[in-house]
């Protein structure tokens, strides 16, 4: 059994029915299913250091790395989202996992304008695109 940071082990063991989410096509994911390491995106600046390391790949990268994108998209209103955001999603190369509400996602780490790498009970923090690339091409 993989081993999660402990803000994150006490969400899931708290509330086993969140650890659940839907991806940008409406399926249903499993946090953190068989995923090595987790991309977590808090913030829209976050989202758009994805886009711009990984949003022009052809071979989805992340999945083939074993990694998970998780995307915190309270924020956004549902408005904006149903009618603009979810048909511009569909169209990114790779998986978008969304936390609609925040709530699971509310006690992960979080920095402003980073992604947060989550493996094991560690976490780190990128702030540009060349240190999500290597993140991904990091042995796991």
């Amino acid at each position: 059994m993989r081993l999660l940071p402990a803000c994150l082990a006490l969400v899931l063991s708290a509330q086993a029915s969140a650890a659940v989410l839907s991806d940008q096509f409406d399926r249903q994911v499993e946090i953190p299913g068989d995923a090595k390491v987790i991309f977590f995106a808090a913030d829209m600046d976050a989202g758009d250091l994805v886009k711009d390391a990984f949003g022009k790949d052809q071979g989805d990268t992340m999945a083939k790395a074993g990694v998970l994108y998780v995307a915190d998209i309270s924020k956004m209103p549902g408005l904006v989202y149903k009618l603009f955001a979810k048909p511009k999603m569909k169209k990114y190369p790779y998986r978008m996992v969304l936390d609609q509400e925040g709530e699971l996602t509310k006690d992960w780490p979080h920095q402003k304008g980073a992604v947060a790498i989550i493996q094991g009970e560690s976490h780190s923090f990128c702030e540009d695109v060349s240190c999500l690339r290597a993140a991904v091409q990091a042995p796991q």
